[in-house]
């Protein structure tokens, strides 16, 4: 009975150090699960929309490698004559004419779109440079593709230039 009376408790203090201790532990995995969650579903986002303006892009490709290509002066939406002085604003939805790409891409917030401005011709450098027959021009074209991912937080801008 002498042995009772001369405990202090110290058995306990340890243990509740030990549940602190194990509670933090899972407070802070918790909190690295829950970034790691948000930044898989960014990843996811990101990949979607970039891979749908891709399709965009690809349309358009189609579209300029067509028989017959609609008119570069404005009065055909997302068909634009590039100057200095006319640029469209792809930033802007409601001032630039986008097209939408044709067919349904699954799992994305919007369809991808693109719009397509001829640039001023260029030499082509495969022609014969001989002294009788003249260099060959090419018209070039900027095509810029917008696409979008599963949620309305992100979507990725795309463009390149397309010689025909």
């Amino acid at each position: 009975m002498k042995r009772i009376e001369t405990q202090q408790g110290v058995a306990l203090v340890i243990v509740l150090v030990l549940l602190t201790l194990i509670a933090l532990i899972g407070a802070t995995s918790m909190q690295t699960t829950t970034v790691q969650e948000s930044m898989t579903s960014n990843q996811k986002d990101m990949s979607v929309s970039f891979n749908s303006a891709e399709a965009a892009l690809r349309a358009a490709e189609t579209y300029l490698n067509g028989n017959s290509i609609g008119a570069f002066d404005g009065t055909v939406a997302g068909l634009y004559y590039s100057t200095a002085n006319n640029i469209p604003d792809w930033k802007n939805a409601t001032t630039t004419g986008w097209i939408t790409r044709t067919g349904t891409l699954p799992n994305v917030s919007s369809q991808p779109e693109y719009f397509i401005e001829e640039l001023p011709t260029v030499y082509d450098p495969t022609t014969n440079a001989s002294a009788d027959t003249p260099l060959q021009q090419k018209p070039l074209y900027r095509v810029t593709a917008r696409g979008y991912g599963p949620s309305t937080n992100g979507h990725s801008v795309l463009q390149t230039v397309f010689k025909r």
